[in-house]
């Protein structure tokens, strides 16, 4: 997946779920991306029962996580105003 933010945009708010994959445990299973602008990128992929959601008071300027097959834990990087 690739977005292409314009120029001052960031990404605010982050969302999605997660929930048990197969016999390996739980995963995310959807994300979607917010941006300063109100632009929404996804849902990508297929929306759990469990979710979670973050509006930071700060530039979401990154991602990182654990995987193996799937996406089993994701954290942001955030920069403040």
């Amino acid at each position: 997946m690739q977005i292409k933010l314009e120029d001052g945009e960031y990404i605010a708010k982050v969302k999605g779920s997660y929930g048990l994959v197969g016999a390996s445990g739980n995963a995310v299973s959807s994300l979607e991306l917010t941006t300063s602008t109100g632009r929404v990128f996804g849902p990508y992929g297929t929306q759990s029962a469990a979710t979670f959601e973050t509006e930071a008071p700060a530039k979401i300027v990154g991602f990182f996580g654990r995987s193996s097959n799937y996406v089993r834990e994701l954290g942001i990087y955030l920069v403040h105003f």
